[in-house]
């Protein structure tokens, strides 16, 4: 049943599986930065992201996700790449902004994008797992609902957005 193979393949994924698939989609996302110089898609570190005097948007990675009143990862990163540059401090603190997924809408994301990958699997697979004409055309339509379903939830995930303020000009950002 192709159904199954999918769920299995959906399964066995590992999590960096997911990830690198959601870090394609938002590069192709960042392609237009908008009002921003620039877009940094899912940078490893804080060196990764140039310390210029025009203002940047910085999608965070996954793995970097925000939950609302605790110091989640993301604002711990956010926090660090504000603050430096490698081992340089940064000159330019006030001219990024972080965008961040929802830790608990990442879960959803997170099982769309593993639906996408194994209906995915199951097509490339058409040969070795012998499918029938309808059994391709299942996979094909079952692979496009979840490709949208992905589309809907990268947007509903990344939500947060992290930006480094200073209302006391003695007191740290």
């Amino acid at each position: 049943n192709i159904t199954r193979t999918a769920k299995d393949q959906a399964e066995r994924l590992h999590k960096e599986d997911v990830w690198a698939e959601i870090v394609l989609r938002l590069q192709a996302q960042a392609s237009t930065p908008g009002d921003f110089a620039a877009v940094h898609v899912c940078p490893e570190s804080n060196t990764d992201i140039p310390d210029t005097d025009e203002a940047r948007l910085v999608i965070l990675h996954p793995k970097v996700a925000h939950k609302r009143g605790t110091d989640a990862v993301a604002k711990t990163f956010a926090h660090k790449a504000t603050e430096h540059r490698s081992t340089a401090n940064r000159t330019n603190r006030n001219m990024l902004v972080y965008l961040a997924a929802d830790e608990a809408r990442l879960e959803e994301l997170d099982n769309a994008v593993r639906d996408y990958l194994g209906w995915s699997h199951v097509l490339a697979n058409e040969a070795d797992l012998d499918l029938t004409k309808n059994q391709k055309d299942q996979a094909t339509q079952r692979q496009a609902t979840a490709n949208q379903t992905v589309k809907l939830r990268l947007l509903q995930s990344f939500t947060w957005a992290l930006i480094p303020s200073q209302p006391d000009a003695g007191a740290p950002f």
